[in-house]
């Protein structure tokens, strides 16, 4: 999801054009309205009575915490079998073909016309194989092996900033206030969000200055929505009073672990089953081997993927004389990336609507009215 929001960010026009007409036969515009009283963000806003870590969190203490981002974790392991089939699979098929010529070559018996023609679809099917992967087949193999192992996000309370770990195809690290910091929520701390939805947090361009909208999901999935208010709170009064007379979250190893995958299914997946009912017996053991093959599939993700550091500054914000990170702005991307970005900026637009209204009477209701008393 996160590498589909930045691909947006900084399509080309006729990518946008494309993304366009296809969200127009669904019935939406890819023109955004954001009324800007949803910008006007209050911290000091309580969203729960009992704030609770899920996490999972891989750091906690006075200077910051530090929780899982990613919007599809779950779902994590499709496509790593995929790219390793595609990869072993052109190997092989390389391999066999230089073997098969070298057997031509170098083994004294008569070359047929087939053994020829075998050996040129032999060849041009590795070229096919290979070549798709090369042009395409790696942006996708890339979100599941040989990048981060987990996408992570960290709130520092001494600088009152966000940090956000992405691969560079995602946006990379950036940096917001965390004032600019908006919960998915509405003003009276209710939300429509609940079974198998995750914490959603935005910046807006109006308080970042970036023409475009980021977005970052934090957690666990929430099998209702008050979960999602209780770790958002728990967050907030982190951040605004600090972790005094706050639960201690569980911290979670950044090492590959079997056991990450069978947590990351159970909570995408015990709202399924639970409570139980003559349905669940069914469900049950389908759903135990769907858990078995996901987690194999998600341990062996992780293998093959690494976990980079923060980036010195960030590592040290916060500490004594030590600087503060810079905020992220457009200067920070290549020309080219700014070029795109700004031709995406058209996709926002901000209506005033905290003016006070005006409340005009209905003419057509006073005309019946004032008809009928004569």
């Amino acid at each position: 999801m996160e590498w589909q929001i930045w691909s947006h960010t900084i399509s080309n026009p006729e990518q946008r054009d494309i993304a366009g007409k296809i969200w127009q036969d669904y019935g939406y515009s890819r023109f955004n309205q954001i009324p800007i009283s949803e910008s006007i963000i209050d911290h000091k806003i309580k969203y729960s009575t009992t704030p609770q870590p899920r996490g999972p969190y891989y750091a906690y203490n006075d200077k910051y915490l530090e929780i899982r981002g990613g919007m599809m974790e779950e779902r994590r392991g499709l496509i790593g079998p995929m790219a390793i089939v595609w990869l072993v699979g052109g190997g092989i098929g390389f391999y066999g073909a230089l073997a098969f010529i070298y057997k031509l070559i170098y083994t004294p018996f008569p070359v047929s016309i087939s053994a020829i023609i075998a050996v040129l679809l032999g060849i041009t099917a590795v070229i096919i194989f290979w070549g798709s992967f090369i042009l395409g087949g790696y942006k996708i193999s890339r979100l599941e092996i040989f990048t981060h192992r987990h996408l992570r996000v960290r709130f520092n309370r001494v600088t009152r900033q966000v940090y956000i770990q992405r691969p560079k195809f995602c946006g990379g690290v950036t940096v917001y206030r965390w004032e600019d910091t908006n919960p998915n929520f509405s003003k009276n701390g209710k939300s429509t969000l609940g079974t198998g939805s995750r914490n959603l947090l935005s910046w807006e361009p109006i308080n970042t200055g970036l023409p475009y909208v980021d977005y970052m999901a934090i957690g666990k999935q929430a099998s209702y929505g008050p979960e999602l208010r209780n770790e958002w709170e728990f967050i907030r009064r982190y951040m605004e009073e600090g972790p005094e007379n706050l639960p201690k979250p569980r911290i979670t190893s950044l090492l590959p672990l079997p056991w990450h995958g069978v947590s990351v299914q159970l909570e995408a997946m015990r709202s399924f089953f639970l409570p139980l009912s003559g349905y669940s017996l069914i469900t049950l053991p389908i759903g135990f081997l769907a858990i078995t093959l996901m987690s194999l599939l998600y341990f062996l993700s992780e293998l093959l993927c690494w976990q980079p550091r923060w980036p010195k500054v960030i590592r040290e914000a916060g500490d004594a004389g030590k600087p503060i990170p810079k905020l992220t702005s457009l200067d920070d991307f290549p020309a080219d990336i700014q070029q795109k970005m700004l031709l995406n900026r058209e996709e926002i637009e901000y209506v005033d609507d905290t003016a006070p209204k005006v409340i005009r009477s209905n003419p057509r209701k006073f005309y019946k009215k004032k008809k009928k008393e004569d």
